[in-house]
């Protein structure tokens, strides 16, 4: 198992949602939050912050990274055998 981080960035009350390129071979022109797998070496915050860097050209303060300790998504994954989708169950905990 590894630990996945995202973000979900505010400006003036308002939810900034990047959007996918259109070239690209998965998901193309879709919006997604920003985020992606945490490497070993890595605390959530520095994940977090080099997946910031990576996917949007964004230098955050690790400080200035807010944590939600107390909640927690748990995402399962499977492929139907008869479709080409692939389905997300999501389960929030806090």
């Amino acid at each position: 198992m590894f630990n996945v981080v995202c973000a979900v960035l505010i400006k003036n009350n308002k939810i900034l949602l990047p959007k996918r390129g259109i070239n690209l071979q998965k998901m193309p022109n879709k919006y997604e939050f920003p985020g992606g797998k945490v490497e070993k070496d890595e605390s959530l915050k520095e994940g977090l912050k080099s997946e910031l860097y990576e996917e949007l050209c964004i230098d955050v303060n690790i400080q200035d990274i807010i944590e939600f300790p107390n909640n927690v998504l748990h995402l399962w994954t499977f492929k139907m055998p008869t479709l080409s989708k692939l389905y997300f169950i999501f389960n929030f905990f806090s």
